[in-house]
Formats: structure tokens, C-alpha cells, sequence
């Protein structure tokens, strides 16, 4: 199971009271005030980690709790404070804050009470049930206790067969009873979290040991020391720790790799991506066989390294969230260079002219960013029959576009794609160095 997406709640540590207290010791009369301040509150703080790749840690356990603060003693002792609670995210990973769930809404805008009461409730407020003469009578309690034990199947065969007898007009109770309870028995699916808004995003961790606090801890309370005076030499009064800050948030992981490859299911993306790293995503001669973004280190010679994503196949109308649609679109995004890889011999049964198109029209339809990322061509399995008339045709539409002919499954074309992907690396190293020269340079500029 890949998560990349995940709801958690955290608590910082609250911090501890001051102490109220005076010295009290031999030959020492009148000794004043002692009492030591309380600790601080541990903070709940998210630490971007390479050793990580998804949220599953977070999913089966999302709610932090933070350490409070010791509260102070006599003698001037100051409470401990709270380690912080650091918690690893994956890098690239996105922080949302959330409005907290089950707020109250006004009496205007609340659901009818009435829809809500269970059938059986219903007749909390009669004073007796009546039945058929002959049998057995039900009763208020007994309706109540089969709601609430799951005993209306039960309940309601007994009045089907005789045994027991009902009012005419409470007979609709039992059955919506009845198929309330049978509602219950279905299996209950986890719903899918909503897609967070733009404007809620607080951090992005997208280098390695950033953090970022998403909860301070509580100040520690002042103890009965700072409050005297020459007026108030014996004062009783003292502070009490505040409240760590507490509030809901939604993680979100993006795949950071240099180069993504597109393309629809069947194209050839993972085969691909196992013969240029030591990566081994599934291979099988169906469509979505990839199920999540599998990232693969490319060794480019020369102790130089690149990573490449696999994302799972994208279909006409993606854009709409069909297919895997939205649920691993995003993970393009961080994608420096982009690698449609088409299947040139129409093996499926499709034109691969018309499948880059459609590609980049549902690319742009989820985001207009992705229109102008930098991207090549993978002319993939060319040892079929009617790929080098596919390639001259695309070649005729698209004479600007780098295409890359190669055969994944035989290794051919991966020397000429693992120097151009060497090409661009050095390219985006180059950008890179000259940005930070002229923040250096802005930076020495500025006067003191």
C-alpha cells in the first residue's frame, strides 16, 4: 500500500507552572520567597529524510503528542523542559493546515435532530406497545435493547412467525430498524481525502533536514520569586504554563526526481526505467501495472547521478481524474525534465501521434506549468513492424522534438538516452550554480 497523502492532528507539550513556595530553614527567619519557574512545552516538528518514500508511518499513527513541562519546585528549581517531538517526512513532502473537523454549525444551518433518531427511539416517549391478542406483547424496553444489541433480525422473525405481536402503526419502525441493521453489517470503506487548497500550504520540505514547527510548545509558568518587591516581600502569586498550540494538518508527498516518464499503460515506461537503473518496478502484459511513482537511480558515468520516476500510465481524460487521474499527477510537478515515452509501432492499437498529443493536452489541462517543462521523446520498442514509418511520420509533425529512438526490452538506444539525461543534469547543475553566485553577490553588495 502507497500512501502519499495523510491526515494528522498534533499537540505540542503544554509547560509546566511556576511554584509558589518560601525558604524555610534553620536560623533563617523570614527566608522569602523560592519557587522556580515551570518548564517549556516540547515542540512538534517535521524533519525532511531521504530514508523515507511515503507516509505510512504517519497513516497508522497520526496523532502527535508532544511532552509537557515539568512544573517548578522550591527552592529556586526550574522545571525540565520537554524534548521536542521530531517527527521524518519524506522530502518533497507538502504541509496544509486544515480547519479542525466537527466544528458546530449555526442553528440555522444544523440537520434536522428528527432524521438522526434511530428507529426504535422513536418510541422512547410511549407509555406501552400494542399488540395482537394471543401473543406475547412487546415492549418499550425490549425494542430499545434489540436496537441497541443487534438483535432486530431476531426481533423481527419472532413477530413474522407469531410468536410476538405488534401495533399495526409501529410495524414501519421495526422494518427501518431492520434495515438499518443490515446497513450496519456492510463493510465499511476508508473515504479518500479531498485535495487541499493552494492557499492553506505553510511548508514545503523540499531539502534534506529542513523543518519546519507545525506546533509550539507552551511557555513554562513564573514562580512566586519574580513577584517580590520591597512592598510585597512575601507574595503567594505565580504563574501557570500556557497551552501548546494543537491544530490539524494534511501531508502530502510529492516524488522529487530529475526526470519523469509519461505515457499511457502498455508503452513501455517500466521496462524502461529497469534498463537504465537497478530499480525493478512490475512488468506485466496489462495496462496499470504500476500502481505508484517508482523512483530509480541512473548512473551516469563519472560519479555523476540522476534519479528517474516512473508514473503510473495516464489515459485520455486524466485531467478529470480518470484512469489513477489526480492521485498521482502531482507527482510530475517536481519534475525537471519530463520523458513522454510513446509506443512507436501502435502494438495497442493506437497512433502514437495522437497519444503524445492527447499526453500533453492532459498535462496542460491539469496544470498550464507542465506545458512548458523541458521534455524529449522515447520512441520505444522500434524492433516491432510499422515503428519506423510511425517515427518518420512524428518526425514530419514534430521536427523541433528531440525523439530518442531505443527498444527497452533488447537495451537498444539507452547510451544516447543516458547522454542526453547527462546533457541536461549538467545544464540544471550549471543554472543552479549561477543562481546561488548572485544571491552571493546581492548578499556581499548590501550594506551593513
Amino acid at each position: 500500500m502507497f500512501i502519499d497523502r495523510v491526515r494528522i492532528h498534533a499537540k505540542a507539550g503544554n509547560g509546566g507552572n511556576g511554584c509558589a513556595s518560601f525558604r524555610r530553614e534553620k536560623f533563617i527567619p523570614k527566608g522569602g520567597p523560592d519557587g522556580g519557574d515551570g518548564g517549556e512545552g516540547g515542540d512538534v516538528i517535521l524533519q525532511a529524510s531521504t530514508h523515507l518514500t511515503q507516509l505510512a508511518s504517519l497513516f497508522f499513527e497520526p496523532i502527535l503528542r508532544a511532552k509537557n513541562g515539568a512544573p517548578g519546585s522550591s527552592r529556586q528549581k526550574h522545571g525540565k523542559s520537554a524534548s521536542d517531538l521530531i517527527i521524518p517526512v519524506p522530502l518533497g513532502t507538502l504541509v496544509y493546515r486544515l480547519p479542525a473537523p466537527g466544528i458546530a454549525l449555526p442553528v440555522k444551518d444544523r440537520p434536522d435532530e428528527s432524521a438522526s433518531i434511530r428507529p426504535f427511539e422513536k418510541l422512547a416517549y410511549a407509555d406501552e406497545v400494542q399488540g395482537v391478542d394471543g401473543a406475547e406483547k412487546l415492549s418499550v424496553q425490549e425494542l430499545l435493547d434489540a436496537s441497541s444489541t443487534g438483535a432486530t433480525k431476531q426481533l423481527a422473525a419472532e413477530v413474522e412467525f407469531g410468536k410476538r405481536s405488534i401495533a399495526p402503526d409501529i410495524e414501519g419502525v421495526l422494518s427501518d430498524a431492520l434495515q438499518d441493521s443490515e446497513e450496519g453489517e456492510k463493510p465499511r470503506t476508508r473515504k479518500k481525502l479531498a485535495p487541499p487548497n493552494p492557499d492553506d500550504l505553510v511548508a514545503d520540505l523540499s531539502e534534506v533536514g529542513q523543518e519546519f514547527v507545525v506546533c509550539k510548545g507552551g511557555r513554562g509558568g513564573r514562580g512566586n520569586i519574580h513577584f517580590k518587591s520591597s512592598r510585597n516581600r512575601a507574595p503567594r502569586r505565580f504563574t501557570e504554563g500556557t497551552e501548546g498550540e494543537e491544530s490539524w494538518f494534511l501531508l502530502e508527498m510529492r516524488t522529487i526526481a530529475f526526470a519523469g516518464l509519461v505515457g499511457y499503460p502498455n508503452a513501455g515506461k517500466s521496462t524502461l526505467l529497469r534498463a537504465i537503473s537497478a530499480a525493478h518496478p512490475k512488468v506485466a502484459p496489462y495496462a496499470f501495472t504500476t500502481r505508484h511513482p517508482q523512483v530509480g537511480v541512473v548512473d551516469l558515468g563519472e560519479y555523476t547521478r540522476t534519479t528517474v520516476a516512473d508514473i503510473p500510465g495516464l489515459i485520455e481524460g486524466a485531467s478529470e481524474n480518470r484512469g489513477l487521474g489526480h492521485e498521482f499527477l502531482r507527482h510530475i510537478m517536481r519534475c525537471h525534465f519530463l520523458l513522454f515515452v510513446l509506443d512507436m509501432a501502435g502494438s495497442e492499437g493506437r497512433d502514437p501521434l495522437k497519444d503524445f498529443q492527447d499526453l500533453q493536452h492532459e498535462l496542460e489541462l491539469y496544470d498550464p506549468v507542465l506545458a512548458n517543462h523541458p521534455c524529449c521523446v522515447v520512441a520505444n520498442k522500434m524492433d516491432l513492424p510499422e515503428a519506423e514509418l510511425h517515427l518518420k511520420k512524428f518526425r514530419k509533425k514534430y521536427p523541433k522534438m528531440t525523439v530518442i529512438p531505443m527498444c527497452a526490452e533488447l537495451g537498444e538506444g539507452i547510451s544516447a538516452l543516458k547522454k542526453l539525461l547527462e546533457e541536461k543534469e549538467a545544464l540544471k547543475e550549471k543554472e543552479e550554480r549561477e543562481k546561488m553566485e548572485a544571491k552571493q553577490g546581492e548578499a556581499v553588495s548590501q550594506p551593513v
